[in-house]
């Protein structure tokens, strides 16, 4: 994931985070900073050292403090963004310990379910995050629930064949 903005005191910042290994970067003005531990960088102007507060992640917003100074990089995830990001779940949860429903429509549950829901979940923030306008939020969301529900009738139809 990478964040681009421009501020008007320090100017071009550029956050950058791995989505696997969950490495941060921070670039200012085109200078990568040294990095101290995972949450404090150095920004070094000459003979001036600065230290560079890093705060939250995808799921909070991002912010970095420069001088007493705080800085919105990401921002926080709207309701329903978290909302269609924790559908998947509930649905899977209360469709695979009902009776009715899962002699209807049968999906696997439990760790599997769970772990795949998961995966979609994450992967439906993901993308909501980087999606601008709220009907490509509302399609990522919904697609990721269907893709979720759809995987685990898969895995369910598979285990009942077998």
């Amino acid at each position: 994931m990478k964040e681009h903005i421009h501020d008007s005191e320090i100017g071009e910042i550029m956050y950058e985070e791995s989505m696997w290994t969950g490495k941060k970067s921070i670039y200012i003005n085109g200078k990568l900073l040294e990095k101290l531990n995972k949450t404090t960088f150095l920004m070094r102007d000459g003979e001036e050292k600065t230290h560079v507060f890093l705060k939250g992640n995808l799921f909070t917003g991002i912010t970095i403090r420069i001088n007493q100074r705080e800085i919105v990089v990401s921002r926080q995830p709207k309701w329903y963004e978290i909302a269609l990001a924790i559908l998947p779940f509930v649905i899977n949860i209360v469709w695979g310990t009902n009776i009715v429903l899962f002699s209807i429509i049968p999906i696997v549950s439990g760790a599997i379910g769970g772990g795949i829901c998961g995966a979609m979940s994450f992967m439906s923030m993901f993308l909501m995050k980087k999606a601008n306008e709220l009907w490509k939020k509302l399609l990522i969301g919904i697609g990721m629930l269907a893709g979720s529900f759809l995987i685990c009738f898969a895995i369910a139809m598979l285990i009942l064949i077998v």
